[in-house]
């Protein structure tokens, strides 16, 4: 998945380097996201808008308006109102579970 949005498309000719999180993001709320996504628990593309809105600061108004653009035929949604609204569950569990092992690092 895509945490840097912008960057041209990736293809077999590109070096691919896999990096901990951390090198990208300091954000909990990510982490904790891509933990649920690396479980099988959302599809590519509501991890796709997940990582966006909170990697790259991406609305959900914004992701909404994505589209791709296809050769000789018309531009499709990039996203699914339903994929947006699975993207946002998907952040308010990945915020909530943040939270949740932040109180217990404080106790311990």
């Amino acid at each position: 998945m895509c945490l840097e949005y912008g960057k041209p498309e990736p293809n077999s000719k590109s070096p691919y380097n896999i990096r901990e999180v951390e090198t990208v993001s300091k954000d909990p709320v990510l982490k904790e996201m891509l933990g649920f996504v690396s479980s099988g628990r959302a599809s590519e593309n509501v991890a796709q808008a997940a990582a966006w809105h909170l990697a790259n600061g991406k609305s959900w108004a914004e992701l909404a308006a994505m589209k791709i653009d296809h050769v000789g035929a018309a531009a499709t949604q990039m996203f699914s109102q339903y994929e947006i609204s699975q993207a946002q569950m998907l952040v308010a569990a990945s915020k909530q579970r943040a939270v949740d092992k932040e109180e217990a690092r404080k106790k311990s």
